[in-house]
Formats: C-alpha cells, structure tokens, sequence
C-alpha cells in the first residue's frame, strides 16, 4: 500500500534535487569559477546571460533526460517482486 507513496515521492525528490537553481543565483551570484554552479544556472547562464538560447534548449534536454533516467531507476528499485511459491 505504500509503494505508490515511496514511487511518487522518489520522483518528485529528484526532481526537486536536479532543479536547485535559487541557492545558486541568489546566495553566490558573483563565485568566480563554476565552483557554485548547477544545470539548471548553467541552463539559465547560457540562455538569459549569454544568449545562446538553441545551446539552452540541448541542455534542458539533456536534464530531461538525466531526470527520466534517475526516476526509471527509482521505480524499478521500488517495484513489487514476486515471490515463486514452492508447492
């Protein structure tokens, strides 16, 4: 009963954890290097800084993607097993 819970809060958290953005810009706006930087700054460095708007797109494709992956392996480590009956 509470695998549906574990799945959907699972996902949600690597959501959540893959799009801190906030702390990033707000509390280390002026970092020199990347030592503060995450995909999502990077994303919005490259599209709103830089203008390189295409080079953004690849890159939100490229969180979608690590996302999907991330929540794939989240559910398949909550999935139900079946036990082989012995009779």
């Amino acid at each position: 009963m509470m695998r549906p819970m574990l799945v959907f809060v699972l996902i949600t958290s690597i959501i959540g954890g893959m799009q801190i953005f906030e702390e990033s810009h707000l509390v280390f706006p002026h970092v020199v290097g990347n030592a503060q930087i995450t995909m999502v700054k990077y994303l919005y460095d490259a599209a709103f800084e830089r203008f390189q708007f295409g080079f953004a797109a690849a890159v939100s494709y490229g969180i979608f993607v690590i996302i999907a992956a991330f929540s794939i392996i989240g559910f398949f480590l909550t999935r139900e097993r079946k036990v082989k009956s012995h009779e």
